[in-house]
């Protein structure tokens, strides 16, 4: 056979794998995905190489949802990652291809392989409001609005230029349709006021029972003014005798699991609440809350099953660990970081005055409300009721909190809170503190441990000095919040003896001079023990 010849039947052989690749493409985007089929058809499109990935590149142009979600099952099993990765980040980066066929590129490189593309992609392309809400509208209607199937897709719009936000916005409020209501939930959570007025807006004149549920929500989790501002739309449209629909009363399903506070003013919190209209199913809502910042990290998901959750359990309940990896509720390597001493159930209400509170510190911190968050509290929100007049919730009785505050700055056993382990994390840090901790370990005779040795006697007017000059006005409120805080855990634990003692300190806290508050003196104490030991790993 001449070169000819040769090249000639290449040619047949390549054609030939290219029409077997079509071919397994189309049966593959008809087949369910959870049949024993599609399995063996993504087998089989794992031996095809490269003219699987001309396929895939083909049809990167499907806005249907499903349709990418195939494309990215078969890039999960393409033998040669890097040329994925490479032919997916040329086609998002070539300005000759449809927008269409970029976003498709640039959804797959998130799904399947978590990779971002740049801040400003969408304002690269052609007509970039079209593409973005096209998409979403696409992805609305496949997943039914689910927030959590969204995710992917309402991700990259977060991270959006604002000029772009508010043509998406105009987009969207000129639809007036149920189904951009998730979107417009998304963007009035951007820290834009003029932005979040317009989400107000497009959400009343959609005025669909949907949409009016989603003002009510938005009013619990805007800043102050904004949320006035929901009000004020809800407030016309009863008059004008339209019917709103108050937010529902938590019922027995919802859960709420909080750890205790640690030395960083820092807490994990849980929330499982039933998915609105899907029998059975849950969404799980994982935080990071800090006292000063607000909610700091986010995880969670949708669709998640009962039998998933953790066995129930009364209020007060103390779970030593709840693993929600373990569970398979979460990807393993989902992580909010680690809890203080256990989780324990709290009543739901109580958890959302808590989220309130954190959600105001970040409006007022001006600290990013994390994606997660933004996708799943419309769900978590919706079982509000008891807390749309912003009641504080106080769970310590009265007769209890009296007593405290009655036998606050008594010596007797206040700094003996922080021997409790829950308590292990709470110390003074800074560099004054470390300063200390370095003239104490040039001290001879060892390391002392008590205030009572002669090594802490004769550094206690440090400790004075510290403690006076460190816990300033703001530094002792804020001590106290969180003993307050630790004082309303106990009692729901059923700790009585550790709540009021809480209680004690967090009146102490505020009453008396720092250098004349064990407990502060205390913190000081702990904290330059932990200097101490940091400073002698560092020199081994």
């Amino acid at each position: 056979m001449d070169e000819h010849s040769d090249q000639q039947f290449d040619k047949v052989i390549v054609l030939q794998e290219h029409q077997v690749a079509e071919r397994l493409m189309e049966d593959l985007l008809l087949s369910d995905p959870a049949s024993p089929e599609y399995t063996l058809l993504l087998a089989r499109a794992s031996m095809l190489s490269t003219p699987i990935l001309s396929a895939v590149t083909r049809r990167l142009d499907a806005f249907d949802p499903r349709s990418l979600d195939t494309l990215g099952h078969i890039l999960s099993v393409y033998p040669d990652v890097r040329e994925v990765v490479m032919t997916l980040r040329r086609t998002a980066n070539d300005h000759r291809r449809s927008d269409r066929r970029r976003m498709g590129a640039v959804m797959l490189l998130e799904q399947v392989f978590g990779l971002h593309p740049p801040d400003d992609f969408l304002s690269t392309l052609r007509e970039p409001v079209q593409s973005a809400t096209g998409l979403l509208l696409g992805a609305l209607d496949n997943h039914g609005g689910s927030p959590s199937v969204l995710r992917d897709y309402l991700r990259a719009l977060v991270f959006q230029p604002l000029d772009l936000l508010y043509s998406v916005l105009g987009a969207l409020a000129e639809a007036r349709d149920d189904r951009t209501v998730d979107v417009l939930c998304l963007l009035a959570l951007q820290p834009d006021h003029e932005l979040q007025i317009g989400v107000l807006d497009a959400l009343a004149n959609t005025g669909t029972p949907r949409a009016l549920k989603a003002l009510r929500v938005l009013e619990l989790t805007l800043p102050e003014e904004t949320a006035h501002a929901a009000n004020r739309h809800l407030q016309k449209l009863l008059l004008s005798g339209v019917e709103v629909a108050p937010l529902r009363a938590p019922d027995a399903a919802c859960r709420a699991w909080l750890s205790a506070i640690d030395g960083r003013g820092d807490r994990l919190l849980w929330l499982a609440a039933p998915s609105p209209g899907l029998q059975g199913e849950f969404v799980l809502l994982g935080l990071l809350l800090n006292d000063i910042s607000g909610v700091l990290d986010a995880l969670g998901a949708g669709g998640v099953l009962l039998s998933s959750l953790p066995a129930p359990s009364a209020v007060g309940t103390l779970h030593p660990d709840l693993d929600f990896t373990a569970l398979g509720v979460l990807p393993s390597d989902s992580s909010l970081g680690e809890h203080a001493g256990g989780y324990l159930d709290v009543p739901f209400d109580y958890a959302l005055t808590l989220l309130r509170e954190s959600v105001r510190a970040n409006w007022a911190t001006g600290t990013p409300l994390p994606v997660e968050y933004q996708l799943l509290n419309p769900v978590i929100w919706g079982y509000a009721a008891h807390i749309v007049e912003d009641a504080a919730i106080d769970y310590i009785p009265a007769e209890v909190a009296r007593e405290a505050a009655q036998a606050a700055g008594a010596p007797s056993s206040e700094s003996d809170l922080l021997f409790d382990a829950l308590f292990d994390s709470w110390y003074l840090e800074g560099e004054p503190v470390r300063a200390v901790a370095q003239d104490l370990s040039e001290l001879e005779g060892g390391l002392p441990n008590e205030l009572t040795d002669d090594g802490w006697r004769m550094l206690l007017p440090a400790l004075i000095r510290l403690a006076h000059d460190e816990f300033g006005p703001a530094l002792r409120e804020r001590y106290a919040a969180r003993l307050h805080r630790m004082a309303v855990w106990y009692h729901i634990a059923g700790k009585a003896h550790a709540c009021k003692m809480a209680l004690q300190c967090a009146h102490t806290m505020v009453i008396s001079p720092p250098e004349a508050n064990l407990f502060v003196l205390r913190l000081v104490q702990k904290g330059i023990l932990v200097a101490l030991a940091e400073n002698t790993r560092y020199l081994h």
